[in-house]
């Protein structure tokens, strides 16, 4: 597997980090700086970027998330078009550059969300929880539109219809990111990628090659049903494409992220499946702890809890490596 880390598309002492613990792929989230530079996701700023990280010995794993607008797509309203045409730009680049993974969420209103930030947890650690009976309601911003999960099925065919093509033909795959948490609805938003019958159904929809998934591992546990069988499953399809790699505890609408080495997963067992079945796949820890002398407003991606966490991956790595052999 491709070992790889969620970092800003800005050079730092970060990369260099991130390649002495191992770290080969680098994956980018491009909206923010979109904003402040539309620069950023043309052939020329993606190629710049690719250059920046040679010089660190890195290389572009994936774009993740959304490198442009995406919402009005989501909600099915008619600045959708507009916002296609930009991202089926950013396709045709990426696949110019040889970039062959973006990770898309359909994530409508809010993307992932939880209850609590500051849990703590082994030695004074921070960790986040979701609990349901804890969300503040709120009313999110749909256009005025009152969504159904039918309606926002029906805007995810149209977002297929238009980039599936787009990316078959530059060599771009997709892979698709659950819900966070998976379940519907959230606030007055349904939600639709809550369920590994879910994703059974985008992929007999859209039966490509270049249509799968991002398993982010956690996710598909708070699904319920058995996680090893999933990513087996999956897996002998063809479609973990990216792998998210965390664990958590609990059920989907009461639930608290762990350390990656002493939650509930056999988290050994998980990486010999993907080294089964998805051996060429990116991999990177997700939401860790917040350890000391790390700032928890960037909770999740704290740097320190991050390189433990690439430590304990890469030795599950080599550990499953080696039995192999």
């Amino acid at each position: 597997m491709k070992l790889s880390l969620a970092l800003t598309p800005t050079p730092s002492r970060d990369w260099h980090l991130a390649r002495q613990v191992g770290a080969e792929g680098a994956v980018f989230g491009l909206y923010d700086q979109y904003l402040k530079d539309p620069e950023i996701v043309t052939y020329g700023g993606i190629k710049k970027l690719k250059r920046q990280l040679k010089e660190a010995d890195l290389e572009l794993a994936v774009i993740e998330g959304d490198p442009v607008p995406l919402e009005q797509t989501r909600l099915g309203l008619d600045g959708r078009d507009r916002e296609l045409d930009r991202y089926v730009d950013v396709i045709k680049a990426l696949g110019d550059l040889g970039v062959e993974i973006m990770c898309p969420n359909f994530m409508a209103g809010i993307n992932w969300m939880r209850t609590d930030t500051s849990v703590s947890i082994r030695g004074g650690a921070l960790t986040t929880r979701f609990r349901e009976s804890d969300l503040t309601p709120r009313v999110l911003d749909t256009g005025g539109r009152q969504l159904t999960e039918a309606m926002l099925w029906d805007n995810l065919y149209y977002y297929y219809d238009r980039v599936l093509p787009v990316a078959e033909a530059n060599g771009v795959k997709l892979a698709m990111h659950p819900d966070d948490p998976p379940i519907s609805p959230v606030h007055n938003v349904p939600r639709i990628l809550t369920s590994p019958d879910a994703y059974r159904r985008l992929f007999e929809a859209y039966p490509s090659d270049n249509n799968g998934m991002c398993f982010c591992q956690a996710n598909f546990k708070l699904m319920g049903g058995d996680l090893y069988e999933m990513a087996e499953s999956f897996g002998a399809m063809g479609k973990i494409f990216f792998v998210h790699f965390r664990d958590v505890k609990g059920t989907a609408r009461d639930f608290e992220e762990t350390f990656h080495d002493n939650g509930p997963t056999d988290m050994a067992r998980m990486v010999s499946i993907y080294e089964k079945y998805a051996t060429a796949a990116p991999i990177r820890p997700d939401h860790v702890p917040t350890l000391d002398g790390d700032n928890n407003e960037q909770y999740g991606y704290t740097m320190r809890g991050r390189l433990y966490a690439m430590g304990y991956l890469k030795g599950l790595i080599d550990g499953s490596q080696s039995r192999a052999t």
